[in-house]
């Protein structure tokens, strides 16, 4: 329930201890009825819209760890990118709403995939032209299906721009260099070493050993930021 305190304090420092200690509102005294009532109504309503907010992002991270769980080459993928990513955030000195942003995006990055037919996730061999196509969309369409709820919109680039790549040639906006930010740049990282360290359709998983060399290289010719790809390695692949 809201909280509103009714005080005869007036000073700033005294509103910033109130709101530390978990106030909604302010009050001064003497106190006005009508104004209290008008204050906790408001209050109220602003609570269960966040509540039906919440709760429409619960729904999706069900759904997305629905998806993870239909597939047993994906299972608690997006749990473990979101463990990886909030820690490589953590590692690189991002602050904890970012953080935790990383975390809430990590859990919904492949959500899009309930546009992706199976047969594509599946396909033992190579995907033709047509179909990587089709696969590629899932970024797009997770854009979409998050970007109607506003308590997304700090996850909408990071859900977005998942497979983008420092050198311009990732997708869906071939975004390159600064245009990647760092918490989206943690969020690639993570998802591109789950994705090699465990057991796909078309291949069996890479030893640690072997994904840190094949990531270095990629690094070293400006696929993802070197800095990252070394401390990812030194600071977080031992959260698997």
């Amino acid at each position: 329930m809201p909280i509103v305190l009714v005080t005869g304090l007036v000073a700033r420092e005294d509103r910033i201890h109130g709101i530390a200690a978990g106030c909604d509102d302010f009050l001064t005294k003497p106190v006005d009825s009508e104004q209290l009532i008008a204050r906790t109504r408001n209050l109220l309503r602003t609570k269960a819209l966040v509540d039906e907010l919440e709760q429409a992002e619960n729904v999706l991270v069900s759904l997305a760890n629905a998806l993870d769980a239909k597939d047993n080459y994906t299972r608690g993928h997006s749990e473990r990118v979101a463990r990886y990513a909030e820690a490589l955030g953590a590692a690189v000195g991002l602050g904890r709403i970012e953080r935790r942003n990383l975390r809430r995006a990590g859990l919904l990055h492949d959500i899009g995939k309930i546009g992706t037919s199976l047969d594509y996730l599946h396909k033992p061999g190579p995907l033709t032209t047509a179909e990587y196509e089709e696969v590629k969309k899932h970024p797009v369409i997770g854009f979409e299906i998050c970007r109607p709820l506003r308590t997304m919109v700090p996850l909408l680039t990071l859900i977005r721009g998942h497979h983008e790549r420092l050198d311009g040639r990732g997708y869906p906006d071939k975004l390159q260099g600064d245009q990647v930010p760092v918490s989206l740049r943690c969020l690639t990282i993570a998802d591109v070493y789950d994705a090699i360290t465990s057991v796909r359709s078309y291949r069996g998983a890479l030893a640690r050993d072997k994904a840190f060399q094949i990531m270095r290289d990629e690094a070293s010719i400006g696929m993802w930021d070197a800095r990252l790809v070394d401390l990812f390695f030194d600071k977080v692949q031992h959260l698997d």
